[in-house]
């Protein structure tokens, strides 16, 4: 499977997952709870980011179909909103890739 092909969970990322209505209670995270990554994890992460490019990560994609099933952000009104993130790929790349050099586990959380 090409890197631009891999779903999140290949990366040990989250899922998102569809907010729940009504009043928040304290065990209650909107998008999920945190999510633990393993260094393992961690490391795959890191390599498949540093070999994919943008342009890589986001060929194929539609963005009508990324609304349509409610993906977050709920930005996805024009093929130009898939340009939002470029400019965030870089630096979360090399979040990973430091974490990973230094063999660290990652807590992730969507807020």
């Amino acid at each position: 499977m090409a890197p631009a092909q891999l779903p999140p969970a290949a990366l040990g990322l989250p899922r998102r997952r569809r907010p729940r209505r009504g009043t928040l209670a304290s065990d209650d995270w909107g998008y999920g709870p945190p999510q633990y990554l393993t260094p393992e994890r961690v490391q795959l992460a890191a390599d498949t980011l540093h070999r994919t490019t943008y342009d890589q990560l986001i060929q194929g994609v539609d963005p009508s179909e990324l609304a349509k099933a409610e993906v977050y952000p709920q930005i996805w009104d024009s093929p130009a909103s898939l340009e939002w993130a470029s400019d965030l790929f870089t630096p979360l790349t090399a979040f990973f890739c430091g974490a990973a050099s230094a063999g660290h586990a990652m807590l992730i959380r969507i807020a």
